[in-house]
């Protein structure tokens, strides 16, 4: 009878859990959605820092430090003293967050927020990948000089030690 109650209690967390991921997956397609937000009001359209945070998938700090750095508006607060974010804070987030992925800084994406020319986003794009063929030169580069010095043997000693001990005297 134990075991059956322990099973039975099993499937209702592991049920909860199932519509709590399920929940959570609404809020998040909700947030991405640039749709006009209805009139009734729902749970999700005004969001704690922690529940921004969480949406956003990223942490407190990281809305915090954002804030700061004027990257994202800080919501008023309200007579209880808790901040409340909207939605569109998530998709501000998001947005930092990609480009971040993508390669630029948050110096970069916040101008990239501005952007409203097509033109002018195209031109920030093309720059970035310049910038990433000449790091990807410089790379080779130092791979290839990486390279050259497992070939060397010296003396009976290795290569790379007699290499990187000729360097430091030379430089000093």
């Amino acid at each position: 009878m134990a075991q059956w109650k322990t099973k039975r209690s099993a499937v209702k967390i592991a049920n909860a859990k199932a519509a709590a991921r399920a929940r959570a997956r609404r809020v998040i397609a909700a947030a991405g959605v640039d749709a006009a937000v209805p009139a009734v009001r729902r749970k999700t359209d005004r969001l704690t820092i922690s529940r921004a945070a969480a949406l956003a998938g990223v942490g407190v700090e990281t809305i915090r430090f954002y804030e700061r750095k004027g990257l994202i508006q800080q919501p008023p607060r309200p007579t209880d003293g808790q901040r409340v974010y909207p939605l569109s804070t998530v998709r501000e987030i998001r947005f930092l967050q990609h480009c971040q992925d993508l390669g630029f800084t948050l110096r970069e994406a916040r101008e990239m927020i501005g952007l409203t020319d097509c033109g002018a986003a195209c031109a920030r794009v093309s720059d970035k990948i310049q910038q990433l063929d000449e790091k990807i030169a410089a790379l080779r580069n130092l791979r290839d000089e990486l390279k050259s010095l497992l070939g060397r043997k010296q003396s009976g000693m290795c290569g790379v030690m007699e290499n990187l001990k000729d360097y430091a005297v030379l430089n000093c």
